[in-house]
């Protein structure tokens, strides 16, 4: 029962969105809910003339791609070079794409703005997207029930910055200079008085709405974590000793942790920067 929890204070300091899946982030104030995570959260993504997604893992410098959300669609940045693509509303053509297990079809974009992103990234690529009618379903076995966008599993990653602070004073008693929580492409950050990786004892979250019902979370599976957090967020450039300095601190059953995979219990409504409320544990 909710009463037989413990309640952390917890404030969201912090709202990230990334609209093309495993290029560079964009912090926001406000960010509306949708049955998928949050607005425009990975509904974009680049994949292989086969139809498999592309993400850091293969190509690093995809973390150099910044995205801009504008009024008629996304500005897309590499180096010097842009790119504009526009918000679809039908279907110019689809293909079939493949995001782990799942495979279903996107919408596609014309030759013009994937030859630039196979130009920019010097790999074959073309850019689609996730329309509403595209369902796909989270692990049944974590959060059955629940959509989720091109993200890799869930609709929302939580972080907690005691756990980044944590990691930072590891890294620096190696002589090893400090990282943000861009590395590691959380939705939502929240600060608390708990210490370092309390939110893997934490159930749910409850975030205190403005003259709305209050939000609330499921925290279904704890984030594993991949060469991804390597890779510096701006540059693509890879330091191999993050991973490793997190599989001395935090390794759960022989995996290496950090974040919370999380689903929403409401699909509508506005989240803010400041908000309060409380993570529930045990």
């Amino acid at each position: 029962m909710r009463n037989s929890l413990s309640k952390v204070p917890v404030t969201l300091s912090a709202i990230w969105i990334y609209p093309l899946k495993s290029a560079r982030g964009i912090s926001v104030s406000e960010a509306e809910l949708t049955d998928r995570g949050l607005a425009h959260d990975r509904r974009w993504m680049l994949v292989s003339p086969e139809g498999n997604f592309l993400t850091q893992r293969e190509l690093p410098h995809m973390a150099k791609l910044q995205v801009e959300l504008q009024s008629e669609g996304l500005l897309c940045r590499f180096h010097d070079s842009i790119c504009r693509v526009p918000f679809l509303n039908v279907a110019p053509t689809q293909k079939v794409i493949r995001v782990w297990r799942y495979q279903g079809e996107a919408w596609c974009y014309p030759s013009a703005i994937n030859d630039w992103f196979s130009s920019q990234l010097q790999v074959p690529c073309e850019l689609v997207f996730m329309p509403d009618s595209q369902q796909r379903e989270t692990n049944p076995l974590f959060a059955p029930g629940k959509q989720v966008s091109f993200a890799d599993g869930y609709p929302y990653l939580l972080a907690h910055q005691a756990s980044l602070e944590d990691l930072n004073t590891h890294l620096q008693t190696q002589g090893l200079a400090p990282v943000t929580l861009e590395r590691f492409r959380p939705n939502l950050i929240l600060t608390s008085e708990a210490s370092a990786y309390a939110e893997d004892g934490w159930q749910s979250l409850t975030l205190k709405g403005t003259n709305t019902p209050d939000f609330q979370w499921d925290i279904v599976k704890a984030c594993e974590r991949c060469v991804i957090v390597n890779t510096d967020p701006h540059t693509g450039v890879r330091r191999s000793e993050i991973l490793k300095t997190l599989a001395k601190t935090h390794l759960r059953h022989q995996k290496v942790i950090f974040g919370q995979n999380a689903c929403a219990r409401q699909s509508q409504g506005s989240l803010h920067v400041g908000m309060k409320g409380f993570a529930h544990g045990s």
